[in-house]
């Protein structure tokens, strides 16, 4: 097998796990790693993914698939002493 070809099978292989994280991951919650075992399951018993490649296919859909994590930060404008009520 070429790298091309290499290339181009591990392209699809990841197309396919993107595409099973997008069927299922509304079956779990955000940041699951059932939702990974599940999808490394799928690479392997239904299409025959290599064992040691399932896991590296399944992270790397699953980065594409995750929005950026994003820091939110807050000001407190209000001037003076903060004051507790009971």
């Amino acid at each position: 097998m070429t790298d091309i070809e290499a290339t181009d099978y591990r392209t699809r292989m990841q197309g396919c796990a993107q595409a099973f994280i997008e069927q299922h991951q509304a079956e779990h919650l955000s940041g699951d790693p059932q939702l990974f075992e599940r999808t490394c399951l799928h690479l392997v018993h239904a299409l025959e993914v290599p064992l040691f490649m399932a896991p590296r296919l399944a992270q790397l859909a699953l980065s594409e698939l995750q929005p950026y994590q994003r820091a939110w930060l807050g000001w407190d404008m209000a001037s003076g002493t903060d004051w507790q009520h009971p």
